[in-house]
C-alpha cells in the first residue's frame, strides 16, 4: 500500500470508529438508565436501542445509490450532519419517547455503506481485504473502547451526556473527512443508465450477496438483543454494577483483538475468507449455547463472551470485503447500501426481539431463542459460493 492509501484507510476507519463509538457507548448502560424513565417497558427499551437500525435500514439504499452518482465525500458529510443532529435531540430529551425520536434521526444519517464503498474506490483488489480488515479492526476497537468507556463515564456523566458527546464526535468526523480523505477517482462514478428497479433487482437476485446480507442482519440482531439482557444479568446475577462492568469487557476484548489480529494476518485468499466466515458463525452459535447454560461466575461468563466477540468482530472485517468482491464495480455503493440496510434492520429487529424475549421468557429462554436463530444462520452460511 502507498502512504496515501494508508492515510485514506486510517482516516475513513477513524470516521467509522468515532461514529460507532458514540452509538456503542450507550449499549452497556442504556437498559439500566431507561428503567428510571417514566412509562418505560422492556419493549420500549428495545425499541430505543434498535430504532436507529430501522431508519438506517430505510436510508442506506438511497444514500448508497446517491453515492454511485455523486462524490462520496459529499454524501458522507451530509449523513454525518444528520447523525449529529439526532444525537443532540436524544441528549436533550428527558423521556423514552424523545430518546426514541433522537435515535431514529441518528439513523437517517446512513453513510456506513458509502464509507465502505469509498474505501473500495481508494484501494485495489489486492489491498482491499487488508483495507477492510483495518476498517473492521477500527470498528472492533471502537466497540471495545465504547463498552469500557460507557460504564466508566457513568461515574462522571449521565446517559444524556453520552448522546451529547456523540454529537461532538460527529463534528470530529467531519473534520477528518475534510482534511484526511482523498476524493474518489472520477471513473468510480457510475454511468449506468439502466432503470433503478432493474439494477436493484439484479443485486437482490444474486444468491451469494443475499447470504451475506442475511448474515449481517442476523449478526447485528443477535448483538443488539444480547445487550438488552447482558448488562442486567451482570448487575442482578453477578453483582457487577454498571460502572464496574468494564472489568469484564476490557480483558475480553483485548484477548479477542489479539486473536483476530493474528487471524487477519494469516488471511491470504478468498477460500480462507469463506472458511473463517463459517467458523465465525459456529463460534457465535457455541457462545449462545454457553449463555443459555446461565454461567454464574464472572470468569465463565467472560469466556463465553470472548467466543461471541471473536466471531462477531472478525465477521465485521470479512463480510464487507466479500460484498465488494461480489458486487459489480459500477453498483458497489448500491450493493453496500442493501448490505448496510440489512445490517441496521438487524439492529432494529434485534432490539424488538430481545425486548419481547426478555419480557416474556426467563433468561434461559431468552438465550435459547437467540440460539435457534443462530443455528438457522449456520445452515444458511455453510454452502460455499464462487468469488471473483
Amino acid at each position: 500500500m502507498t502512504r496515501t492509501t494508508i492515510r485514506n484507510i486510517l482516516a475513513l476507519g477513524s470516521i467509522f470508529a468515532c461514529r460507532m463509538l458514540g452509538l456503542f457507548m450507550i449499549l452497556p448502560v442504556f437498559s439500566l438508565y431507561a428503567q428510571g424513565l417514566a412509562h418505560t417497558t422492556p419493549v420500549l427499551i428495545g425499541l430505543a436501542l434498535g430504532i436507529y437500525g430501522l431508519t438506517q435500514a430505510i436510508f442506506q439504499i438511497p444514500f448508497g445509490i446517491w453515492s454511485d452518482f455523486m462524490p462520496r465525500k459529499k454524501v458522507i458529510a451530509m449523513g454525518l450532519i444528520i447523525f449529529g443532529l439526532g444525537s443532540l435531540v436524544a441528549g436533550l430529551s428527558h423521556s423514552i419517547n424523545g430518546i426514541i425520536l433522537g435515535r431514529a434521526l441518528q439513523g437517517v444519517g446512513a453513510v456506513g455503506s458509502t464509507i465502505i464503498a469509498l474505501v473500495a474506490d481508494l484501494t485495489d483488489a489486492v489491498d482491499r481485504p487488508k483495507a477492510m480488515g483495518i476498517i473492521g479492526a477500527t470498528i472492533g476497537l471502537s466497540f471495545t473502547v465504547a463498552l469500557i468507556a460507557g460504564p466508566v463515564l457513568m461515574r462522571f456523566v449521565t446517559v444524556p451526556s453520552l448522546f451529547l458527546i456523540t454529537s461532538v464526535l460527529a463534528l470530529l468526523c467531519l473534520f477528518i473527512l475534510w482534511k484526511g480523505v482523498s476524493p474518489a477517482p472520477k471513473h468510480c462514478l457510475s454511468d449506468n443508465r439502466q432503470p433503478l428497479t432493474q439494477r436493484l433487482k439484479q443485486l437482490l437476485k444474486n444468491k451469494a450477496l443475499a447470504r451475506l446480507n442475511a448474515s449481517i442482519f442476523i449478526s447485528h440482531a443477535l448483538l443488539t438483543a444480547l445487550f438488552i439482557a447482558l448488562p442486567l444479568q451482570l448487575s442482578q446475577q453477578i453483582g457487577l454494577a454498571a460502572e464496574q462492568q468494564w472489568r469484564l469487557y476490557l480483558p475480553v476484548f483485548l484477548i479477542a483483538a489479539i486473536i483476530i489480529g493474528g487471524l487477519l494476518r494469516r488471511m491470504r485468499h478468498s477460500d480462507q475468507q469463506q472458511h473463517y466466515f463459517r467458523t465465525c458463525v459456529a463460534c457465535i452459535c457455541l457462545s449462545l449455547l454457553g449463555f443459555s447454560c446461565q454461567p454464574h461466575h464472572l470468569w465463565s461468563l467472560g469466556a463465553v463472551l470472548l467466543v461471541f466477540f471473536i466471531g462477531f468482530t472478525l465477521l465485521e472485517a470479512l463480510l464487507p470485503s466479500l460484498v465488494t468482491l461480489l458486487a459489480p464495480h459500477d453498483q458497489r455503493g448500491t450493493a453496500l447500501g442493501i448490505y448496510s440496510s440489512c445490517q441496521f434492520l438487524g439492529i432494529f429487529s434485534g432490539g424488538l426481539l430481545g425486548g419481547l424475549l426478555w419480557e416474556h421468557f426467563s433468561a434461559t429462554g431468552f438465550y435459547l431463542g437467540l440460539l435457534i436463530l443462530s443455528i438457522l444462520w449456520l445452515m444458511i452460511s455453510w454452502p460455499k459460493f464462487e468469488l471473483k
